[in-house]
């Protein structure tokens, strides 16, 4: 007898960041000076599936970009990122700065979570209105 048994995906689970992430302060005013890290986003529950069968591990990583305001192109800088946390298997997980984390299990994992944490700063001359971003998550193989 014989049998194959092909890889499966090594992928940050689509579902898990398809949603709009709203930052934790409820009301956020312009007071004339500059608001460091006057605004946090948490996204929660960054899921990994692991299935690719390699015995490697992983690298995920994250590039935080300003926010946009969609009418007159000025921007947020990103403030503080005190970046990922939580991890589910923290046994295996290395938090090797605030924008990357190494798993390193050979034995492949389903379902694995993870939090990401960041702040923006509000410049003195930020303009209201609504504001649009986005965080970049790559993952690749140890």
């Amino acid at each position: 007898m014989a049998a194959t048994i092909g890889p499966g995906a090594l992928e940050i689970e689509p579902a898990s960041l398809a949603t709009e992430f709203l930052p934790m302060e409820a009301n956020i005013t312009l007071t004339g000076s500059a608001q460091t890290d006057a605004i946090t986003f948490d996204i929660s529950g960054i899921e990994i599936n692991d299935l690719n069968g390699d015995g490697l591990g992983w690298k995920l990583t994250a590039s935080p970009q300003a926010l946009y305001h969609e009418l007159d192109g000025s921007t947020l800088p990103v403030g503080t990122v005190s970046g990922f946390a939580n991890p589910s298997d923290a046994i295996h997980s290395t938090i090797a700065s605030p924008n990357q984390l190494i798993y390193t299990s050979g034995s492949g994992i389903a379902q694995y979570s993870v939090d990401y944490r960041l702040s923006y700063t509000i410049p003195i001359t930020a303009s209201a209105g609504d504001y649009n971003g986005v965080v970049v998550f790559n993952i690749v193989a140890q």
